[in-house]
């Protein structure tokens, strides 16, 4: 016998059982400094079925993010050249851009896996719909295709 299907993260009842869920805690073998903690929230936020190895990941991920905005911050103030050369913190931020991609693609929290195929996301912005259903089309009905 299959297990039953998880629903799809963009539908309404996988936006009810994230609310009814707990937050999960940070592991206490994960260390995160103040800075980290924002992106921690954005990204924990961005899935509702978090697992203790994924956890980790996230800390990475969010030290990785605040050490990015630090650095960046630093090049604004000192230049990206210094004497002459690239700053080398340049190379750093290139580096932990680098983790950060990879990282979202680990934990499943970049734009495609969250909100689906961006062709799925136009039909549904586009769509009028009032609690699920179709509504009445109003000046759009220049959309429908019809016969010429």
């Amino acid at each position: 016998m299959k297990a039953p299907r998880k629903p799809r993260s963009d539908s309404t009842t996988a936006k009810v059982l994230a609310f009814q869920k707990k937050t999960p805690a940070i592991p206490a073998h994960v260390h995160l400094r103040d800075c980290d903690l924002p992106y921690w929230r954005v990204a924990l936020s961005c899935r509702d079925d978090w697992q203790g190895h994924e956890l980790e990941s996230l800390g990475q991920y969010s030290r990785a993010m605040a050490d990015i905005e630090r650095l960046t911050f630093e090049i604004e103030n000192d230049g990206e050249i210094l004497d002459g050369k690239l700053n080398p913190k340049l190379a750093l931020v290139e580096t932990l851009s680098r983790r950060v991609m990879s990282l979202c693609r680990h934990l499943q929290i970049h734009g495609r896996a969250q909100r689906g195929e961006s062709r799925d996301v136009a039909r549904k912005e586009l769509a009028p719909t009032i609690g699920g259903t179709l509504t009445d089309l109003g000046d759009m009905s220049d959309l429908i295709n019809r016969p010429l």
